[in-house]
């Protein structure tokens, strides 16, 4: 009995000392020209091989986030009804959380 809860004790104290993972990840909110916000966006990141990481869409504040992605580079596609695709590359760097501002255009309409 008293192994046990030596045993026990240990692992709680292990898991409350332990360091939380580091925030690395993309923040970004989808706007329109006029800064408007852009809700449900499709957003999606493909890392460095190409592959597609994370896939989702915008909140009700035209918000992206997401956080425990491996240092590098990621493509960003963002695509909404009714306006032009947008396209960037965007470096993660480990412990970092890089935030953008999307403006997505109509088409016919340059910046």
């Amino acid at each position: 009995m008293a192994l046990v809860v030596a045993v026990a004790a240990s692992l709680a104290t292990a898991q409350t000392t332990s360091a939380s993972p580091v925030d690395t990840g993309i923040e970004l909110q989808v706007v329109d020209s006029t800064g408007a916000i852009v809700i449900g966006a499709r957003v999606s990141l493909l890392d460095g091989t190409g592959k597609k990481s994370v896939k989702a869409k915008t909140d009700d504040y035209g918000k992206f986030r997401t956080s425990s992605l491996a240092p590098g580079s990621y493509v960003l596609n963002v695509k909404a009804s009714g306006f032009q695709s947008f396209k960037k590359t965007v470096l993660v760097r480990q412990g970092e959380v890089s935030r953008l501002q999307v403006k997505l255009l109509v088409p016919g309409v340059v910046e």
